[in-house]
């Protein structure tokens, strides 16, 4: 049986603080409620994952289910640190890059970065 490794983005992340700036586990990931949930140290942490950024950990299945049954209630359910938590994982989301036809051919624009520059074969499978 073949293991599939699964990585995404720490957004507590800080230099040489709060572990690495990527996780990576081969757990098998539960899809509930429109998020991933990794058990990445098994019987330990569960990581609530949203588009390749964890935004959550948990201590048990029930409380990662419990988690993400409060960000999908109404706003107001959540309470005010919560809600800090959720804004400030999605705000970590890395920025998706774009293709621009220019009349000096394509250009691969990286939000935020001030060099544009010609995209390779990879980065066009990447968008497409």
């Amino acid at each position: 049986m073949t293991m599939t490794t699964h990585q995404y983005l720490n957004p507590w992340h800080e230099a040489g603080r709060y572990g690495p700036k990527y996780y990576t586990t081969e757990a098998t990931p539960r899809e509930y409620g429109g998020y991933l949930i990794f058990n990445r140290i098994p019987g330990v942490c569960w990581d609530i994952v949203k588009d390749g950024v964890c935004i959550a950990q948990r201590a048990r299945m029930k409380g990662a289910r419990g988690f993400i049954d409060q960000l999908n209630a109404p706003t107001a359910d959540l309470t005010e640190a919560q809600a800090y938590f959720v804004k400030r994982a999605l705000k970590n989301l890395p920025p998706k890059p774009t293709v621009e036809a220019t009349t000096a051919g394509l250009q691969y624009i990286i939000p935020g970065a001030e060099k544009r520059q010609r995209p390779n074969a990879t980065q066009l499978e990447l968008l497409l």
